[in-house]
């Protein structure tokens, strides 16, 4: 089994979930206890404000993940996973200084679209991750298509993700969130990308036609930590 380094912290309740879903997952089809290391990303919160609800100084961010895949390297994790999209505004750079292998979400969920043939996908995300074109590229070069939220509704998604974030989110935070994802249906998605790894904490399980970028994460997790072996899907 390999082991599997966290860079947690960008979303604590995310972080601990996804930590517990991996020990549980093992424990209970594996009979193993898995090898995990957490690094909590220490950064200023403002700055986690800033980046969600003015979509600037995401560079700021850069240093703190550094120091966090430096830590992880140097514990010596065969894996490393970060299970926050704005991170992953960064992959190629925080993959130049690890000699672990690190995963990414987006090369994980782009996958997942290709394996279910889906043509057209929705990106519920914040107003950082639609601006950036994160996975709209990553689309475009897959001939894949997609469908975005408008200005003021990436407005919206955002406070309400930072409301999640600092642990304020209620049944309008769900109900907001709710209204944009049913738009990006009617709009000729097939499927919605819940890119933030957060969201599922307020959407809950019943909700269809949804890739979330937490869960397929998680799958890709347990694969590599198995070396990469074909195993029964746990979501």
């Amino acid at each position: 089994m390999k082991s599997v380094g966290i860079v947690g912290g960008l979303g604590s309740k995310t972080t601990a979930r996804f930590y517990l879903k991996i020990s549980d997952c093992f424990r209970e089809n594996r009979k193993v206890s898995p090898k995990i290391t957490i690094d909590n990303c220490a950064f200023p919160l403002e700055l986690e404000e800033e980046i969600i609800l003015k979509s600037k100084n995401e560079a700021k961010l850069l240093p703190f993940l550094k120091e966090s895949i430096a830590r992880l390297n140097k514990a010596g994790v065969d894996l490393i996973v970060i299970p926050c999209n704005t991170a992953h505004l960064f992959i190629d750079e925080l993959r130049k200084h690890s000699k672990a292998k690190i995963l990414s979400i987006l090369e994980e969920m782009v996958k997942e679209v290709k394996r279910k043939n889906i043509s057209t996908v929705g990106i519920l995300a914040t107003s950082k991750i639609v601006e950036s074109g994160l996975y709209q590229k990553i689309l475009e070069k897959e001939g894949i298509s997609y469908v975005l939220p408008n200005k003021k509704s990436r407005k919206v998604l955002s406070k309400c993700i930072l409301e999640i974030l600092e642990n304020k989110s209620n049944q309008k935070t769900r109900n907001k969130i709710k209204k944009v994802f049913q738009h990006l249906l009617k709009e000729g998605a097939e499927t919605v990308f819940l890119a933030c790894t957060d969201l599922k904490l307020v959407l809950g399980k019943n909700i269809v036609k949804h890739i979330d970028s937490f869960d397929i994460l998680f799958e890709a997790t347990i694969k590599e930590m198995e070396g990469g072996k074909n195993g029964t899907r746990t979501t």
